[in-house]
C-alpha cells in the first residue's frame, strides 16, 4: 500500500489544499511522482491536508503551488507527505518501494526551486 496526495485545484494565491488516500499498489492508480530538494526543513508554510492544517517546508510548498492546476485535481506521490516521517517502520517499508513508486508513475516532476534571475542564464548556457 502507498498513500497518494490529491492536490486540489486552485490559483497561485490560494492556500494549497490536498487530501491523502491509500491505494493497494502503485500499479492500481495513475499518479505522478514529485522529486524535489527538501532544502532546510524550517517549517515556513501551512497547507490544508484532509481539512486540517499541515506544516511543510518552503520548497515543498512552492512545488505544490507550481504543480497545482486551476481546473482539475492532480494525484501525486510526495515522499515527505505520503510517507509518515515519524514512523521508522513505515519509512523502512516505503523506502523499499520507492523504485517501484517512481517506475510506476505516469510522470516524474522534478522541482529544483523557484526561478531566480540566474535561472534563465543557466538554460541559455545549456
Amino acid at each position: 500500500q502507498i498513500r497518494l496526495l490529491e492536490l486540489l485545484p486552485g490559483k497561485a494565491t490560494d492556500t494549497v489544499q490536498a487530501n491523502l488516500f491509500i491505494v493497494e499498489s502503485p500499479r492500481h492508480h495513475e499518479y505522478e511522482a514529485l522529486s524535489y530538494t527538501w532544502g532546510r526543513q524550517t517549517i515556513q508554510h501551512t497547507i490544508t491536508l484532509n481539512g486540517q492544517p499541515y506544516p511543510v517546508g518552503t520548497n515543498l510548498h512552492d512545488a505544490l503551488v507550481s504543480l497545482r492546476l486551476p481546473g482539475r485535481v492532480r494525484h501525486l506521490w510526495v515522499d515527505a507527505v505520503c510517507i509518515n516521517q515519524k514512523d521508522d517502520d513505515e519509512k523502512t517499508v516505503q523506502i523499499g518501494l520507492m523504485g517501484a513508486i517512481y517506475c510506476e508513475a505516469r510522470n516524474v516532476a522534478i522541482f529544483l526551486g523557484m526561478p531566480t534571475a540566474k535561472s534563465e542564464a543557466l538554460f541559455e548556457f545549456i
